[in-house]
């Protein structure tokens, strides 16, 4: 197609014509082949300079750039690392599940602090992001749900014992809590 139309003394109508590709695209690798010769016209999107053909302030930059990323990675897990031992040092636990409520903690404290991307995190400790985000979800809802426990014995004691259904709109009434039904009726 570019030989075509340099051929043609750059005639792009008829080269976009005969080949149906856009007048961006053809001037584009045009500009190319005159600048680079044929190599101009290689796709490299995605591939690195290969490192024989870079010099050496290139290679240095390359290196460094490397270096950098390391760097802030071991960052990442040194901090993540001192803040799971002082959630763990608060917990009084050994459960596995309070180790990992520690772990999803120092990782959502981290990403909130730092801005550390919580992928990276999540590798640092083996956890799935999905689990976190779950357990994300989970822990506002358990809060809810402490809550509407919490509310409903204080109306309980208070009132000597009412049932269900003097229960559920005392609670909507006074607190401006919705019951689920199944967390109600204990189904």
């Amino acid at each position: 197609m570019v030989s075509h139309c340099i051929a043609n003394n750059k005639d792009y109508g008829k080269t976009i014509e005969q080949y149906g590709v856009s007048y961006q695209q053809i001037y584009g690798w045009v500009r190319k082949y005159e600048k680079d010769g044929a190599g101009g016209l290689a796709d490299r999107r995605g591939k690195h300079k290969d490192v024989a053909s870079m010099t050496e302030v290139e290679r240095l930059k390359a290196q460094l750039k490397l270096k950098e990323a390391e760097n802030l990675r071991l960052q990442m897990e040194n901090e993540l690392l001192k803040k799971l031992k002082a959630l763990e040092r608060g917990a009084r636990h050994g459960l596995s599940l309070v180790r990992l409520k520690s772990k999803y903690l120092a990782v959502k404290s981290l990403n909130e602090e730092k801005h550390y991307p919580i992928i990276t995190l999540c590798e640092i400790f083996r956890l799935n992001r999905s689990s976190y985000y779950k357990w994300l979800r989970r822990d506002q809802s358990v809060q809810e749900d402490k809550e509407l426990i919490e509310r409903t014995y204080a109306l309980y004691q208070e009132s000597n014992g009412i049932g269900y259904h003097r229960m559920q709109p005392n609670l909507k009434r006074r607190f401006n809590l919705h019951c689920k039904k199944s967390m109600s009726t204990g189904s």
